[in-house]
């Protein structure tokens, strides 16, 4: 059996590495550039005078070396029936390729994707929190989000640096913990909104010695979905309150977007909505650097604000 464990999101593809170890005691965890060709073709052809037993294996990053990729990849398009158990550990992957569409058809695929949204990091962190019985309050869980961002092992991490000093409430992350990447986001669309796009780009630039563009661009397209929601609430005659009661969110989350709110109006949101879904879309289908793309919708959004 082959299988191919893939995807930007290094928490998950550690935990399914830490399953494989303990469901296979004899697993063997080999780096895909040490290994030769005729390796691999031993290693998918099976067992041998000397393996008596079927053989369990990681392999990690074998795209690196090329030779040995193509190697196992037309191994594969032969016979993808392998008597050995072989686990491929990949990152990112180009699913437009052949190699791709080859592996996507003759293996078990396991794709790790970052979780995009404040809902779902939320929902994975309460459940971590019940899963290890640790002692933290709503408002500070919320407020590591806020600060970390969707990267589960930073926040994991985080959370384990805190609870070395007991209980963790809100007023414990706010003195140990570093500064909230919402607040680079929330300071990045307020210059977008506000069309100066000189000290946009200037913004942005130095955003990337900070952040991942595939994770900001994840907060960006969340608090814009949170203006449109406080856009339609406040139309309809609701309160910070009861919106964000509505949308089951802290009201402080509500004050700083409302700021930018009332300086905009619907189609302003929606057009920024449409831009960042259309970078989401474009940096997972193409190659294009994530702060190009990001830079470039931001700069649209600007310049509709001149």
């Amino acid at each position: 059996m082959i299988s191919l464990i893939f995807g930007e999101n290094d928490f998950l593809r550690l935990e399914k590495v830490t399953e494989l170890e303990k469901e296979y005691s004899n697993l063997e965890k080999v780096n895909g550039d040490n290994i030769l060709i005729e390796d691999i073709v031993q290693i998918f052809s099976g067992l041998t005078l000397f393996d008596t037993e079927k053989r369990n294996i990681l392999i990690r990053y074998l795209s690196d070396n090329k030779p040995v990729w193509d190697k196992f990849i037309s191994l594969i398009e032969e016979n993808s029936n392998c008597e050995n158990n072989i686990f491929l550990l990949e990152a990112k992957l180009d699913k437009r390729t052949k190699d791709f569409k080859t592996l996507q058809k003759n293996t078990k695929v396991f794709e790790m994707k970052n979780l995009k949204n404040h809902t779902a990091v939320s929902k994975w962190l309460n459940g971590y929190i019940k899963d290890n019985n640790i002692k933290i309050t709503p408002e500070a869980a919320d407020e590591i989000i806020k600060r970390i961002g969707f990267n589960q092992a930073m926040i994991m991490q985080e959370i384990k640096k805190l609870s070395q000093l007991g209980e963790i409430n809100i007023d414990l992350v706010k003195k140990y913990s570093e500064p909230a990447i919402d607040d680079d986001v929330f300071s990045t669309l307020k210059l977008a909104f506000s069309g100066n796009d000189r000290k946009l780009t200037e913004k942005i630039n130095d955003l990337k010695f900070s952040h991942n563009p595939y994770e900001f661009v994840g907060l960006l397209s969340y608090q814009i979905w949170l203006m449109l929601a406080v856009f339609y609430g406040e139309k309809q005659g609701r309160d910070v309150a009861e919106i964000a009661k509505n949308l089951k969110v802290q009201p402080f989350s509500i004050y700083g977007v409302r700021s930018i709110v009332q300086t905009v109006n619907e189609e302003d949101i929606k057009f920024a909505l449409e831009r960042l879904s259309e970078v989401d879309e474009a940096q997972k289908t193409t190659s294009t650097d994530g702060w190009t793309l990001i830079e470039s919708a931001l700069i649209s959004i600007a310049s509709t604000k001149k």
